[in-house]
């Protein structure tokens, strides 16, 4: 994530953003605008197409995008709490988790029988690749053996 500080080049005229008919609105009532707007950011100009004419912040892509300084903060701390919560959550996640593992493990056998045998699995893999390890420093141990006499 990082804030670039562009400069606005060149904005359209602002034009309507269509949305589907709904017949209860008459045309013209509450008919939202959009602009197309120029920013050069260090050395490259960037074209932000279909941006709202209404509002100072808004959200395009991947980028936020603000006209003030006050609004960029704003959108940060936002982002800053939400992802901050998203982690203090985690352990609550955690938890229900393992609560559904078990009490799928309860309910249906044959989920009980795919977990045990995932496990077995997972054991048994570990226990080949730590064979592995031991026969790779074995060899090595031979190779230097043979080769001092």
């Amino acid at each position: 994530m990082s804030v670039n500080v562009g400069y606005v080049e060149s904005v359209s005229a602002p034009k309507p953003v269509y949305k589907t008919y709904n017949p209860a609105v008459s045309y013209g009532l509450n008919m939202q605008t959009a602009v197309d707007v120029k920013v050069k950011i260090g050395d490259e100009e960037k074209e932000i197409c279909g941006l709202p004419s209404s509002g100072t912040t808004h959200e395009y892509g991947d980028y936020i995008v603000t006209e003030a300084r006050e609004a960029m903060i704003s959108e940060i701390d936002a982002l800053l709490h939400n992802s901050q919560s998203i982690i203090d959550s985690v352990p609550k996640h955690e938890q229900i988790i393992e609560s559904c593992e078990r009490i799928l493990k309860e309910l249906n056998p044959a989920y009980a029988r795919e977990q045990e045998r995932d496990s077995a699995i997972g054991d048994l893999t570990a226990r080949v690749n730590d064979m592995q390890d031991i026969l790779t420093r074995l060899e090595t141990l031979l190779v230097k053996q043979n080769g001092n006499n």
